[in-house]
C-alpha cells in the first residue's frame, strides 16, 4: 500500500522529496504495520529522500539486532537518519547516514517524559528545511535542535511547538 502511494505521488511530482517515518509500533505495544518483504521494502526505499527510524524500529526493518548496521544497509537505497532518542545514557546521539558519510547530532537526554510525536515533528522539521533549499546536513541540523525545542517545552506529554528565532 505504502508503495502505491509513494508511486502515485512521484507519477503527480518527479522531483518530490519524501521522508518516511516508519511508525511501526505504538508505544502501548500496539503494532501499526510490518515490513516483511524485503522486495517491498527496497523498492519503497528507492523512491524516498530519507527514512527516519527510532532504534527500535530499524531493528523491526531489517530484523536484526544491531541498528547501526542495517541504517548502513538501507542506507544503500537512501539515506537514513537513525534516531537515539531511545538510549538510557544521557546523551542521545542521532546518524545520518549520508552519502557513504556518517554525520551525528548528539544532545542532552530530557529529563521529562517522551513526547507523543516527536518522530513525526522530526522528519516534517526536516522536510520543511528542505524545501527551503537546505542541504540534508543542515536540514538534519535545524530540525534536530527544532525537536529539542519542542521536547524541552513542558513537562507532559504534549508539547509546543514554538516559533524560532
Amino acid at each position: 500500500m505504502l508503495f502505491q502511494l509513494i508511486k502515485w505521488i512521484k507519477s503527480k511530482n518527479p522531483e518530490v522529496k519524501i521522508i518516511w517515518d516508519p511508525i511501526l509500533k505504538a508505544s502501548a505495544g500496539f503494532e501499526f504495520h510490518s515490513v516483511n518483504d524485503h522486495n517491498i521494502l527496497k523498492n519503497i526505499l528507492k523512491n524516498i529522500e530519507l527514512v527516519t527510524p527510532n532504534i527500535p524500529e530499524m531493528k523491526q526493518l531489517l530484523s536484526s539486532d544491531d541498528a547501526e548496521k542495517n541504517a548502513l544497509e538501507i542506507s544503500r537505497y537512501c539515506k537514513v537518519y537513525l534516531k537515539g532518542g531511545h538510549t538510557q545514557n544521557k546523551i542521545v546521539t542521532d546518524i545520518l547516514f549520508s552519502e557513504n558519510k556518517q554525520i551525528k547530532f548528539d544532545s542532552k537526554k530530557f529529563k521529562n517524559k517522551e513526547k507523543h510525536g516527536s518522530g513525526c515533528v522530526l522528519s516534517a522539521a526536516i522536510l520543511a528545511h528542505l524545501a527551503k533549499k537546505k542541504s540534508i546536513e543542515d536540514s538534519c541540523m535545524l530540525a534536530k535542535k527544532y525537536t529539542e525545542t519542542f521536547l524541552s517545552s513542558n513537562e507532559t506529554l504534549l508539547g509546543y511547538h514554538k516559533k524560532q528565532k
